[in-house]
């Protein structure tokens, strides 16, 4: 009888050991298929918050101040959560610019909420200065953020809170100028005289 080469025979073992393990593996780990977040729960999620009371924090500025969001009550907030690395809100940021000039007087405040250093957002305002508040914080921010909805750590992230206080409108990506210019002017109409 002919022997086989000692090489072959542990190949062989080692070829069946690793065929057995991977059917162990299989057998125990068993994964479940991961189902894409369904958009219209998202929506659904995002209405939950329409209507209720603002949460309340505090963040420092740029030149290290805390402020706290209730210096704002009265008015009309626009809360934007945006970095200096995201090009979909340094696209929108002109307009927000825009909007602050038209309605300020009006009592519209926007109120920027940079996920960024104080380094980097310094160097963002020599190109584009930003003619409102701007709040900064990295971690802290995103946690402000999923407090106001923002469940899945979207940017930009928008919140228009009304002058009682309540959240009127959330936006996870990119507020286009159209629809930021219709949201912000239908806060400032002059209520219809009832009949």
């Amino acid at each position: 009888m002919k022997k086989i080469p000692l090489p072959i025979i542990l190949f062989g073992l080692m070829f069946i050991a690793g065929y057995a393990g991977f059917f162990v593996f299989q057998w125990i780990y068993d994964p479940k298929p991961v189902e894409p977040p369904n958009p219209a729960a998202i929506a659904a999620n995002d209405m939950l918050l329409l209507g209720l009371p603002r949460p309340e924090f505090s963040m420092p500025d740029l030149e290290g101040n805390n402020r706290h969001i209730s210096e704002w009550d009265g008015k009309v907030v626009v809360l934007n959560f945006w970095a200096t690395w995201c090009p979909p809100c340094r696209k929108e940021l002109p307009v927000f610019v825009d909007l602050q000039n038209q309605y300020a007087d009006q009592g519209l405040q926007f109120i920027g909420i940079a996920v960024d250093t104080p380094e980097n957002v310094q160097a963002f305002f020599e190109q584009l200065p930003l003619n409102y508040p701007n709040l900064i914080g990295e971690a802290e921010a995103m946690k402000i953020a999923s407090i106001y909805g923002n469940d899945i750590g979207a940017l930009p992230y928008t919140v228009i809170i009304d002058r009682n206080g309540k959240i009127m409108f959330t936006r996870k990506g990119e507020l286009p100028k159209q629809e930021a210019e219709k949201l912000i002017g239908s806060m400032f109409k002059p209520a219809t005289p009832a009949n």
